[in-house]
């Protein structure tokens, strides 16, 4: 399996802080592709959106990205033993709620801000307690370098730093015009297999204010707490190799990487123990590298003037970064 780094004698190493690649951005932003992606890279593992584990997989038993439900993924099952003794010793659902009340962007100022709350600060210091374990585990049966970890909200991002971890931030956006013309898609969620569910859909503008809001915290967690790369979605899929190398170069990944598998604009995609994420981690086989361009011929221009109106600000320094790295191949960040 795609998930498995452990070397040939089956023992792992737990020398140093576990290195977590936190993949942030907003939602259908292609952080699913990029941290699929990155699962191809030697030492590295992707693992989904780690904090809907307690919801999804726990409570919902929901498909893993391997194809079996979750509480009968033997990886899913050996990491739950390593961290806690066996899931049955951890409260999922107290742990969901705890996910859902602290894991909001509005919790980002709390989190800096913990002192004058102690009873936010004990909650979020028990949340980040079970977070730990979690990645430890990870590393422990896996014996990867780094974990990947597309969670993508800011406050997940800034958890982080309460952790005993190596934790790096992969910023992610794309324009918002496309984000929040995908968010309007109906698409089904396939993991869930005993009802037809549908992934989250928003409005023009909620969809647009979240986009400037989350990525805005994001560069707020990355001057503050988290090292940062700022990654464009639309400079990955033009450029994947040279988007890849920047994220390892980033990451401390060695300089010997072997990361031909992107130079045909193909994702070769084994079945990866992903918790959550877009519905693509559960295509296998080889996957084409190229752009969500839907938007441009079927958002309407109302929508479109609207999210631009919403959107100028950080689009303008995006839009710069995404033609500066197509014409120069720039590493900025």
């Amino acid at each position: 399996m795609a998930a498995t780094c452990l070397s040939s004698n089956e023992t792992s190493t737990a020398d140093g802080l576990a290195k977590v690649a936190f993949i942030g951005g907003s939602g259908r932003s292609g952080t699913t592709l990029l941290a699929l992606a990155l699962g191809n890279v030697a030492g590295c593992v992707a693992v989904g959106e780690l904090h809907w584990l307690w919801e999804r997989g726990l409570l919902r038993n929901e498909l893993c990205g391997c194809g079996a439900h979750f509480r009968d993924c033997a990886f899913w099952s050996t990491v739950g033993t390593e961290a806690f003794g066996g899931w049955d010793q951890v409260d999922a659902r107290e742990l969901g709620d705890l996910r859902n009340e602290l894991l909001q962007l509005r919790t980002v100022p709390l989190s800096f801000a913990s002192r004058v709350r102690p009873d936010y600060a004990q909650r979020i210091a028990a949340y980040a307690e079970h977070m730990e374990r979690l990645y430890l585990a990870i590393r422990k049966v896996t014996n990867c370098d780094v974990i990947v970890d597309s969670s993508k909200s800011a406050s997940a991002a800034l958890l982080l730093a309460r952790m005993r971890l190596d934790p790096y931030l992969v910023h992610v956006a794309r324009d918002s015009r496309g984000v929040v013309f995908s968010w309007s898609k109906r698409v089904v969620r396939p993991e869930v297999t005993d009802e037809v569910v549908y992934m989250g859909r928003r409005s023009t503008t909620r969809a647009a204010v979240g986009w400037v809001a989350l990525n805005a915290a994001l560069h707020v967690v990355g001057r503050a707490a988290v090292p940062r790369l700022f990654v464009s979605y639309e400079s990955f899929v033009a450029s994947p190799r040279a988007e890849m190398d920047r994220i390892a170069e980033f990451l401390g990944l060695a300089p010997e990487r072997d990361l031909s598998f992107l130079d045909d604009h193909a994702l070769p995609v084994a079945p990866m123990h992903t918790v959550a994420g877009n519905p693509l981690r559960f295509r296998h086989g080889s996957m084409p590298i190229s752009s969500d361009e839907e938007w441009r011929q079927k958002m309407a221009r109302g929508d479109r003037m609207l999210v631009s109106a919403l959107t100028w600000p950080l689009e303008v320094t995006y839009g710069k970064s995404r033609n500066g790295r197509r014409a120069h191949g720039s590493a900025g960040g």
